[in-house]
């Protein structure tokens, strides 16, 4: 077999290749906000077409509710979310695209996470129990108008975990404030991962965004 065959053969296989399935219900948000569901009082507004793009949600922070998915006492944090069913040991990628509204009034950051349950519809038992570890998280920072990827790569679903809860959270480091703050996010995809599918950065921990083009 020439070189050039090889090539061609894999590029082949590659297209044949089913693209993994996306867990997430409307992760492009192209069917208003179905499948989401939302903290907060203004919670979340769908976008039909951000920037002349596609469809997109904004997620709202009014900062006067305190969800029970908190990473600490330093932020508040409203969000948009799922509850996806998952298997132990089982490798997980969590992907979207962010982007933080330049010159907003409060102090805040975008981030799309991810908690672990033993509980199958994400719920806390009235013991305290249901949650497996710490949240998992990947912010966005940069309040510059512009989409960034954020990513969250290698994600190995605990022992006892029967599902995984998807947020995308708009946070606020000042609880005192008294105007909105926005984030909005687009093309939403949590898929199970191959070992080939991602780098050899450290697994389950907060990742930057990355800006894209």
């Amino acid at each position: 077999m020439t070189f050039r065959a090889l090539i061609v053969g894999i590029a082949v296989v590659a297209l044949q290749t089913p693209a993994p399935t996306n867990l997430l219900r409307n992760g492009g948000f192209d069917r208003d906000l179905f499948g989401w569901t939302g903290y907060g009082l203004k919670g979340a507004a769908w976008l039909p077409a951000a920037d002349g793009r596609s469809a997109a949600v904004k997620v709202i922070n009014e900062g006067l509710i305190r969800t029970p998915m908190t990473s600490g006492k330093d932020v508040l944090i409203d969000s948009i979310a799922q509850c996806v069913a998952v298997q132990p040991g089982t490798l997980y990628r969590l992907s979207a695209r962010g982007r933080v509204p330049a010159d907003q009034h409060v102090a805040g950051y975008g981030a799309i996470s991810v908690v672990w349950f033993e509980t199958a519809n994400c719920s806390i038992r009235s013991n305290g129990s249901g949650i497996i570890g710490v949240p998992l998280t990947a912010k966005l920072t940069a309040a510059d108008d512009a989409w960034h990827e954020l990513l969250l790569p290698a994600l190995v679903a605990p022992a006892g975990a029967r599902a995984a809860h998807i947020s995308l959270d708009a946070a606020v480091t000042d609880f005192e404030h008294r105007v909105d703050f926005e984030v909005w996010y687009d093309d939403a995809v949590f898929t199970q991962a191959s070992a080939g599918s991602f780098s050899s950065r450290p697994r389950q921990s907060a990742l930057h965004a990355r800006p894209r083009p």
